[in-house]
């Protein structure tokens, strides 16, 4: 049986990753549909990977105070 090489297999995923993105900055000059376009790369990696039972979706985090603190995908 063969080793996965966790290391290479991290690269590989990360180069492919900024390859979409440098492509979407390419492409798309209007940064917000810049950043959806690297959001959407990363939902659909995640989904691809992640057993069935976890979902990835994309929203928003609220304080305690009622305050958006930080989009999350």
């Amino acid at each position: 049986m063969s080793r996965v090489n966790i290391k290479q297999l991290f690269k590989n995923v990360s180069t492919k990753l900024m390859q979409e993105f440098e492509e979407t900055e390419k492409t798309l000059k209007f940064p917000p549909d810049r950043g959806g376009q690297q959001e959407e790369a990363i939902r659909k990696f995640l989904s691809e990977k992640l057993p069935r039972r976890y979902g990835i979706s994309k929203g928003f985090v609220v304080s305690h105070e009622g305050i958006k603190v930080i989009n999350v995908m």
